[in-house]
């Protein structure tokens, strides 16, 4: 039985970004093991039906396969809950779909980038309007809300940065660039080998004592 929770994850998802971040945060430290999606082990498959990350398994057993469901195990407090429900309804129902159309406009038919574009900076307005009056969403110091969304928005800068930087969304644009530029992120994003059943592991995803990335 292993000691630590066990992270199946994979770098780039930015629904494992979630599951990272919210670990990292709470310093919890867990077993990473970095999954490729295009060979997806048979244990990994049998923990994880619906083959997608992040899985988190825990030493008693349980497995906890939703990335929302991971950044609540790892930080339970609900402050801003109905705000950041808010938040969630519309990052899922219309931006990551038009996030989705934009970045593989290739495997969609008649995808009108702009309008993609124009959808996703709906969210942005409301994003821009809240981190006026803070550094973060809703506070000074990064919540719950940040760690949902901030991922998603990196991916969206990711497909064109030039378009993104001419946006006129100031706060939004100070606010992932000092994400991106963080001890954090940089924490986050490290590279582990891919893992294969069998293998010696015990790389570690935490904290030190002091609070600080290592």
């Amino acid at each position: 039985m292993n000691q630590l929770p066990i992270l199946y994850s994979f770098r780039r998802c930015p629904y494992a970004m979630r599951a990272r971040l919210a670990l990292t945060i709470a310093k919890m430290p867990v077993i990473i093991r970095e999954i490729d999606l295009k060979n997806k082990a048979t244990e990994f498959l049998e923990i994880s039906p619906k083959a997608t990350v992040p899985v988190l398994l825990l030493p008693s057993g349980k497995i906890i396969d939703e990335s929302l469901d991971i950044v609540d195990y790892a930080i339970p407090e609900d402050t801003h809950r109905e705000q950041r429900l808010a938040l969630l309804a519309q990052l899922h129902k219309e931006t990551i779909p038009a996030l989705m159309r934009y970045k593989y406009h290739e495997r969609y038919e008649d995808v009108d980038i702009a309008y993609e574009q124009s959808v996703i900076c709906q969210f942005f307005e409301v994003l821009n309007t809240l981190l006026s009056e803070s550094t973060y969403l809703f506070e000074d110091t990064i919540g719950k809300e940040d760690i949902v969304i901030l991922p998603f928005v990196r991916q969206i800068y990711k497909i064109d940065a030039q378009w993104f930087d001419a946006l006129k969304y100031l706060h939004v644009k100070k606010w992932l660039h000092a994400f991106l530029d963080s001890e954090l992120h940089s924490h986050i994003m490290r590279k582990f080998p891919v893992w294969a059943p069998g293998q010696e592991e015990q790389i570690t995803y935490s904290l030190n004592e002091k609070g600080d990335l290592k």
